[in-house]
């Protein structure tokens, strides 16, 4: 599984725990800086759609997603290693706030786990 597809099977989960365990973490994710040192990506995590500007649009997915009351999109920036951290830094966020997902990632491998 490419990071990607990883990232958009995340998603629900990851927003899921900002809405119900910790609301302040959906500022960091619109956050350049927290989501560089968070996850290695260039953009934030995500956007607020109305402050996504017209140059920028390329650099989201276009679905919406509704978190805390925003609706926000979420970047399609990443990158496989060994380009970049991304992979093992997005698991270590999942396994450090207890976030479930389908999915185990092991160096630059990603497989599904059966529940």
């Amino acid at each position: 599984m490419k990071i990607g597809q990883m990232v958009r099977n995340s998603i629900p989960a990851i927003l899921e725990y900002c809405e119900t365990q910790d609301r302040a973490e959906i500022a960091g994710l619109q956050d350049p800086r927290y989501s560089k040192e968070t996850f290695d990506i260039n953009y934030p995590f995500c956007k607020p759609v109305e402050a996504i500007g017209e140059t920028e649009r390329v650099r989201f997915w276009t679905r919406e997603h509704v978190v805390c009351g925003v609706a926000v999109r979420v970047t399609s920036q990443w990158f496989n290693p060994p380009t970049s951290n991304s992979l093992q830094l997005l698991n270590q966020y999942l396994e450090q706030r207890k976030i479930e997902v389908p999915f185990r990632a092991t160096g630059d491998k990603v497989s599904f786990v059966r529940p």
